[in-house]
């Protein structure tokens, strides 16, 4: 098997095949020595199972940080995990349909169908196919998660150049776009932040801003000085009613 298809084999299994988290817990004897004091085992969904379930209401699967997992309840579907997963759908059923493959009934049936069918369909279209599923992958592994969302940085996108459309997990070091689709992981994700970081570090030109709050301030100034000019004429008797009578 060629590197090309080792590669498409091993990010097909990372999208559809559930993964082992082992975690060492330590603890400090009295001489201040680490020890590992036990091991903790977890097997986590696949990472388009944990993109499905974001999508469907009820109990979510959830990863902390350290590693340990965890059944609790979560919010209604959330929009960017139904976007990314369509998405994925579409793209494998292409997928199939383009090289002539029987289209399953699960995307993840269809990227296994796939990667049978790779070393039949060229070198070119490998090249094309481990790039989605590259793709597909950080999608998944950036949105998937209830319990820390993933980060949604006000800066636009370096491709499509629209705001509010980045998502970035810090943890797995993977970004994507929901608009175009661009993505980025651990070996790219230092130029999408060198692009947010020169976008908040940019100054902008907030000269109409001073002169629309000066504007503002003068109209609420004439405002009050109008409100407080009498207008209505003093009357020939004492203006306190109380000494009248009638």
């Amino acid at each position: 098997m060629t590197d090309l298809l080792a590669d498409i084999a091993d990010t097909a299994d990372e999208l559809t095949n559930p993964r082992q988290n082992v975690e060492r817990i330590q603890d400090t004897d009295r001489s201040r020595n680490k020890r590992v004091r036990r091991v903790w085992v977890a097997v986590l969904p696949s990472l388009l199972d944990q993109l499905a379930r974001a999508v469907q209401p009820g109990e979510s699967y959830s990863e902390e940080e350290a590693g340990r997992t965890a059944f609790e309840s979560r919010p209604a579907a959330r929009l960017d995990a139904v976007d990314r997963l369509v998405a994925i759908e579409a793209g494998a059923a292409g997928w199939c349909t383009r090289s002539g493959v029987e289209l399953r009934d699960s995307p993840a049936g269809n990227i296994r169908s796939m990667v049978g069918a790779a070393p039949s369909i060229g070198s070119d279209n490998q090249s094309m196919l481990l790039g989605d599923l590259r793709a597909w992958r950080t999608w998944a592994a950036t949105v998937t998660g209830w319990e820390r969302p993933a980060d949604a940085p006000r800066a636009s996108c370096p491709h499509c150049g629209k705001i509010n459309v980045l998502r970035v997990r810090l943890a797995r070091k993977t970004a994507c776009c929901l608009s175009c689709g661009a993505w980025w992981d651990d070996t790219t994700i230092g130029i999408l932040a060198e692009h947010i970081r020169a976008t908040f570090d940019a100054k902008p030109d907030t000269n109409h801003l001073r002169t629309a709050a000066v504007q503002a301030r003068r109209e609420w100034e004439a405002r009050r000085l109008a409100l407080a000019t009498p207008t209505r004429p003093r009357l020939p008797y004492v203006d306190d009613l109380t000494d009248v009578r009638i």
